[in-house]
């Protein structure tokens, strides 16, 4: 049962698990609404003034506020496992539990505490503050379609739905073929995997374009180089162009040199349209929120 507000995961445990509450800080809650980020200036030299060019998102740093009344000695000790600075794990908010942020924890945990005596065992009252950080400027969709969200666990989808910006079903998106239209819901344009069958031959593949000339990739002819390379990926995220076996998995194969023209794209906000001159088997991407 999400608790809107009051409840989230931290990698894979709820609060619930814990028997913890996150709070307001007094009445109302803080939240950043956009990472941080680092503008990169310069100083005019012999003048007034200060050149701007851009900036940059650095991180996105999180402040929970906790509460619990009935701490046992047991779940202390998951408290201190669970939050323990080391790991790093996905940050979901039971408000928006469509997105998910890969945080760690930035500091030690506090928390102050009044131990009670209640029927022989030791029960802990009080509040904490646990400090995350994502060294990501965004998070990403869990699922990136309404439907793929069971109603009986997301028991809140008509409170975010509309929020998500998601369309209701798959539809005619993401499928197969030489032209896929793809939707991104996210608040950024997004990175994407495309993959393409390889023969003895090699692949048939020779151009890619996405909205008729906003993103374009021309290839030369592509040559097998191991025979267990059973896809071609393209990956805009690293820039890669690779062989993978019959799991879509590397097999260390590279085909860069194949591309002799255009360069790697992005995929942008809402609708657009991926063409290739032959047909593509999957293409992958999420959706990427502040």
């Amino acid at each position: 049962m999400l608790n809107d507000f009051c409840g989230f995961t931290y990698n894979g445990i709820h609060t619930s698990e814990l028997n913890i509450t996150r709070v307001s800080n007094g009445s109302r809650y803080n939240e950043t609404l956009t990472p941080a980020f680092q503008d990169k200036t310069a100083q005019i030299e012999g003048g007034d003034g200060t050149l701007y060019w851009e900036s940059f998102y650095s991180n996105i740093p999180f402040t929970i506020q906790i509460a619990f009344d009935s701490l046992s000695e047991a779940q202390l000790r998951k408290l201190r496992q669970v939050f323990n600075g080391k790991d790093m794990g996905e940050l979901i908010y039971d408000e928006t539990p469509y997105k998910a942020y890969i945080v760690k924890v930035q500091s030690p945990m506090q928390i102050t505490t009044i131990c009670f005596d209640e029927n022989g065992a030791r029960v802990y009252k009080g509040e904490g503050t646990i400090q995350l950080i994502s060294y990501k400027y965004y998070a990403k969709s869990i699922h990136k379609f309404l439907d793929e969200f069971d109603e009986t666990i997301y028991t809140n989808k008509s409170e975010w739905a509309e929020a998500s910006g998601m369309k209701a079903t798959q539809g005619n998106y993401d499928g197969t073929g030489t032209t896929i239209s793809l939707y991104n819901a996210g608040d950024m344009e997004t990175d994407w995997q495309a993959f393409y069958t390889m023969t003895a031959a090699g692949c048939a593949l020779t151009g890619i374009s996405l909205n008729n000339g906003e993103g374009q990739m021309a290839f030369s002819p592509i040559a097998r180089k191991n025979s267990n390379d059973v896809y071609l990926r393209i990956n805009s995220r690293t820039n890669l162009i690779e062989g993978c076996d019959a799991d879509k998995n590397p097999t260390g194969s590279l085909y860069n040199e194949y591309l002799i023209a255009g360069d790697f794209f992005k995929i942008p906000i809402g609708e657009s349209e991926f063409v290739s001159n032959t047909s593509c088997v999957e293409i992958k991407y999420d959706y990427l929120y502040y």
